[in-house]
């Protein structure tokens, strides 16, 4: 969604994240009160206001892969005081996330099943989220494959217990 915002600028010292520090503080405001009023600010004050939105713009993506990472992988709530396993969450949480990304792009998508939720019947790409569970309930499907075939009397429970293990996180 496009819109025309006005945007402000200036140096200012904001005590909740900066402290005693200067900071270049951006505030955007929509005239059509369509959008919330947002502040950025950084500690570049050589950076002028479009700079400083490009730089969160272009990070957003990055910032959203470490959130998924650490709710739906784990990486928050690791239970490892080891230096070596300390030192290998991150990049397995990360290596992790960009397997489920590549299997889901590659042949995942042909699985996408989303919800049935009457309040966002406009959903239209798939989140991290539903890669995750796309990917559960095919392994699931794969593993009780040769258990009980399409008909079988209860497949069609356990067609709803994988669909519901799936979502489960």
């Amino acid at each position: 969604m496009h819109a025309t915002l006005q945007v402000k600028a200036r140096q200012a010292l904001y005590y909740g994240s900066g402290k005693d520090r200067l900071l270049q503080l951006v505030l955007v405001h929509d005239p059509l009160g369509k959008r919330p009023e947002q502040m950025f600010y950084c500690t570049r004050l050589d950076w002028d206001a479009a700079t400083v939105l490009s730089q969160y713009a272009s990070r957003w993506a990055l910032e959203v892969t470490f959130e998924d990472c650490k709710q739906l992988l784990g990486f928050a709530d690791a239970a490892n005081r080891l230096p070596k396993a300390v030192a290998r969450t991150a990049p397995l949480a990360l290596l992790l996330y960009g397997l489920v990304v590549l299997w889901y792009h590659q042949v995942g998508q042909q699985w996408e099943q989303f919800p049935d939720r009457p309040w966002y019947r406009q959903k239209r790409e798939a989140s991290f989220a539903d890669l995750l569970s796309t990917l559960r309930r095919r392994s699931w499907l794969d593993l009780f494959a040769g258990v009980l075939p399409e008909g079988a009397p209860g497949r069609k429970e356990v067609d709803q217990l994988i669909e519901f293990v799936s979502r489960a996180a």
